[in-house]
């Protein structure tokens, strides 16, 4: 698993991945082509695009966009350097 807040990196416990609160999953867009034809969708918790991710992605964990994930680390680090 890879921190995007402090860049640290581990191999996940089963009970992590069976706990994805707070776990987010960066995901392409539905309109983009993928050889995979079994992928699941959703919907990206920054900007409301379809997104598509695999299915084996815990239904519970955040999806987003790779096009916000940027976006959205940056708004992330600024709320733990404020609080």
């Amino acid at each position: 698993m890879y921190n995007i807040l402090t860049g640290e990196t581990h191999d996940p416990t089963p009970e992590e991945l069976d706990d994805v609160n707070g776990y987010t999953v960066a995901c392409i867009r539905a309109d983009q082509s993928t050889r995979f034809t079994d992928n699941h969708y959703g919907t990206c918790l920054h900007c409301g695009a379809e997104v598509q991710f695999r299915p084996y992605v815990p239904a519970a964990a955040k999806k987003i966009c790779a096009e916000c994930v940027s976006t959205y680390i940056g708004d992330l680090r600024r709320r733990k350097t404020v609080n």
